[in-house]
């Protein structure tokens, strides 16, 4: 389904609204980032309207230390439940898994209309 713009005055305000405050808050969250070494900033060479922005050593070591805490505090809430259970665990991921994978292909992927046109 191709998108739309809002056809009334009032839905076009709307979204205007809340495109400014993602914007003010996606600028705030960076800012933070910023100041804490966390992420960097710099002008977009073919669009100086635009900001890149990407995670410094410090953000991707924080990144990997709190993945290291999850995957620890994973492991020991799996070693706490009886060996039955994890199995059960185990096999539901195995079926999960997959359809998840693709639900999150589709949901990131360009969808194509039925005139062959992607939206």
């Amino acid at each position: 389904m191709p998108l739309r713009r809002p056809r009334s005055a009032e839905a076009q305000a709307a979204t205007r609204d809340i495109t400014a405050a993602v914007l003010k808050t996606m600028t705030a969250l960076v800012q933070r980032l910023e100041r804490q070494g966390l992420a960097s900033r710099s002008a977009d060479p073919k669009d100086g309207r635009v900001s890149l922005v990407a995670t410094t050593d410090a953000g991707h070591e924080l990144l990997a230390e709190r993945h290291r805490a999850q995957r620890a505090r994973v492991a020991d809430l799996l070693a706490e439940l009886p060996e039955q259970d994890v199995q059960a665990l185990s096999e539901a991921m195995h079926t999960a898994l997959p359809i998840v994978r693709c639900m999150l292909r589709e949901a990131t992927s360009p969808r194509t209309t039925r005139g062959g046109t992607a939206s």
